[in-house]
């Protein structure tokens, strides 16, 4: 696994080292974002990941799918990765072991359910591509690029298997 872990660091050293493709993780310091760590990573470390986009002009966003607190409706989404990441207390980011032709793949999956209006699934339910919880998008989209299911979930939650960020951080399609 490749990955730059950094707690408040300058952004800037993001935006020189990401690329297409790259998986970005989080934790903020909130109610939400430490139950989900306590529950989705070994150690607490993080709360959330994304898939990054770059687009033809060095634009550098996050793809994610989080949970509202607010009346929006949840959903897939992209977001500067300033936002994304603009009140993280930690971060890392890693890349898959693949060629950039296949992380660019991976982008054009997860765009493929950003454009179908996919929302958040509140349930943790991996059987449909219309509900979706971060770790699946990103899950699903590496296994749809890939053509194999080489990411499975191992953690359960509300009494289903889901995918957590252990199941992302710990393979060896990533590096660090």
């Amino acid at each position: 696994m490749s990955c730059n872990i950094d707690t408040k660091a300058p952004r800037v050293i993001i935006n020189q080292s990401v690329e297409n493709g790259d998986i970005v993780l989080r934790r903020e310091d909130g109610f939400v974002s430490t139950m989900f760590s306590t529950v989705a990573s070994t150690g607490g470390v993080f709360s959330h990941i994304g898939i990054v986009v770059v687009d033809s002009v060095g634009e550098i966003s996050v793809l994610h799918c989080e949970m509202e607190e607010t009346k929006e409706p949840s959903s897939v989404r992209i977001e500067s990765i300033d936002n994304f990441l603009a009140l993280a207390d930690t971060f890392a980011v890693y890349r898959l072991e693949y060629p950039l032709e296949v992380r660019d793949e991976v982008v054009n999956k997860a765009m493929v359910r950003n454009a179908r209006g996919a929302r958040f699934d509140f349930d943790f339910d991996n059987t449909t591509d219309s509900l979706l919880y971060c770790t699946e998008l990103v899950a699903k989209s590496i296994n749809d690029a890939l053509g194999e299911d080489l990411v499975k979930p191992t953690k359960m939650v509300l009494e289903k298997t889901c995918f957590s960020l252990d199941d992302l951080t710990t393979h060896c399609i990533l590096i660090k």
